[in-house]
């Protein structure tokens, strides 16, 4: 087994880093993408690391990144964060004042399979690419838990990490891929509790926000900040990194 000496990282603002100061201010000299901590966090186990991930991006977007990433330079050690899946339909969601179709469900609408599908999706495209180039690719839950169940068809695509909350919290233990970064609950379920999967949506996403109230400020930032803190972000890192250097022990999780 080779050192892992480098890696390339594909994700969202979750990959950023610190994103609140005591103050409550969100602003960082170089704009309002993280303060670079992930980077830094991750330097403590690898020497060089590359990291692509920008705010608000969709995980097919980060499929885009690898793709033209590894026809330029091969990276062959890559670690991908999972974000909210309903970003691959940002473009049809509308705003919170102007709901876009995306959030006129209705009681009859199944909103698990939808968001299971784009998932799927994902990981598909994820493998793809993998077998293509002879890789495996490392993944990583962030404000989204990974999907275990679909995960296990793409033997290219390897779990490190499959949720941050439940790194934070034992209790928590029913993954959902969805996180609450739309107001999916106010603007796409709001009062539709009669449907079964969508109540089991509300009650994820509420044993959720219970978990970031628990931890604001320890592992979550300052305020109503739900990105990680740094202490979460060494924690989150180091979890990743233990079973990083398992797996390619040949070992399996």
């Amino acid at each position: 087994m080779d050192s892992l000496d480098n890696i390339t990282v594909f994700g969202d603002s979750w990959g950023r880093g610190r994103y609140s100061r005591a103050d409550g201010s969100y602003e960082w000299d170089h704009g309002n993408d993280g303060d670079n901590y992930f980077t830094e966090s991750l330097q403590r186990h690898v020497r060089a690391v590359k990291n692509h991930s920008s705010g608000g991006k969709s995980n097919i977007e980060s499929v885009r990144r690898i793709h033209n990433e590894i026809n330029i330079n091969k990276p062959k050690n890559i670690l991908v964060i999972q974000t909210e899946p309903m970003r691959d339909v940002l473009q049809f969601m509308g705003f919170a004042d102007e709901p876009g179709p995306i959030y006129r469900i209705t009681k009859g609408h199944n909103l698990q399979s939808y968001v299971n599908t784009l998932v799927d999706f994902f990981y598909y495209n994820l493998n793809l690419l993998a077998e293509k180039n002879n890789i495996d690719l490392y993944i990583t839950a962030g404000c989204s838990d990974l999907n275990l169940k679909l995960l296990k068809k793409y033997k290219h695509v390897i779990p490190v990490c499959d949720s941050y909350y439940r790194l934070l919290d034992d209790s928590y233990t029913k993954l959902n891929s969805i996180s609450d970064t739309y107001d999916i609950v106010s603007h796409a379920l709001g009062g539709i509790v009669s449907n079964k999967t969508n109540k089991t949506i509300i009650n994820n996403l509420t044993h959720k926000n219970k978990i970031q109230k628990k931890y604001q400020e320890i592992y979550f930032g300052y305020g109503s900040d739900d990105h990680p803190s740094g202490d979460g972000i060494d924690l989150w890192i180091d979890h990743i990194i233990k079973n990083l250097t398992f797996i390619r022990k040949g070992n399996i999780l």
